[in-house]
C-alpha cells in the first residue's frame, strides 16, 4: 500500500512537469511541485509509522537501512522538505513569492532556526547510523564510527547549534544582530 501511495504523486508530479514543458502552461509545473511535495511526505510518514527506511539500490548492494528513533527522524526530515516545497510552490504561485524572500533576507531568524533543527535531526540520524555501518569486521565497524558516525554527527551538530543560536538571537535581538553583521544579506539581495 505504501509504494501506490509514494508511486503516484511522484509519477503524477513528472507527468504534470513533462505536460507543462510541452505545453507551456505554468499552473501544471506548479502541480507538479506540490506532488513533489506529498511524496517527499508520503516517504517521510511510511519510515514514521513503519519505523524503517532504506536509502540506495538492492540490486548493487549499496543500502543504508534505518530502524526504529533513526527511521523516525528521517521521515520527520522528509515532511519537513515535503511542506518546505509545497509551501514554497503555493507563494511563488500566488504571487508572493519575491516578498517571502524578502522578509527572509531580512530576517532570517526563523530560517535559520528551521536549518539549525534540520542539521540536529540530521547529527542524531549521523549518531546512531545505519544498520550496515554496524557490521562487519571489527575494525570496519570502528573505522565506519569514527569516519561515517561521530565525525559527520559532530560537524552537523556544531553547524545546527551555531544555525539555532543565531535565529533565536535574531529573533530576539534583531537590530543587534543586523549591527553585527546581519544586515550583510540585505546589501547582497536587496539593492
Amino acid at each position: 500500500m505504501w509504494k501506490v501511495i509514494q508511486i503516484s504523486p511522484g509519477i503524477l508530479g513528472a507527468l504534470l512537469a513533462l505536460a507543462s514543458s510541452q505545453f507551456s502552461i505554468p499552473l501544471l509545473s506548479y502541480a507538479g511541485l506540490i506532488c513533489f511535495g506529498w511524496l517527499a511526505m508520503a516517504i517521510g510518514w511510511e519510515a514514521i509509522l513503519t519505523r524503517h527506511i532504506v536509502f540506495g539500490q538492492k540490486m548493487r548492494g549499496t543500502t543504508e537501512t534505518y530502524s526504529g528513533v533513526a527511521a523516525i527522524l528521517q521521515g520527520i526530515q522528509f515532511n519537513i522538505i515535503g511542506l518546505f516545497l509545497i509551501g514554497i510552490t503555493v507563494m511563488t504561485y500566488l504571487g508572493s513569492g519575491e516578498r517571502i524572500f524578502q522578509s527572509i533576507i531580512r530576517r532570517p531568524g526563523l530560517t535559520l532556526i528551521i536549518f539549525g533543527v534540520l542539521c540536529l535531526l540530521q547529527a542524531m540520524i549521523s549518531f546512531i547510523g545505519a544498520q550496515e555501518y554496524r557490521q562487519g569486521e571489527r575494525w570496519v565497524v570502528m573505522l565506519n564510527l569514527l569516519t561515517s558516525r561521530l565525525l559527520p554527527g559532530m560537524v552537523l551538530t556544531g553547524l545546527g547549534l551555531g544555525a539555532l543560536g543565531l535565529g533565536v538571537f535574531e529573533l530576539i535581538a534583531p537590530e543587534v544582530f543586523d549591527q553585527m553583521g546581519g544586515g550583510f544579506l540585505e546589501t547582497l539581495f536587496l539593492r
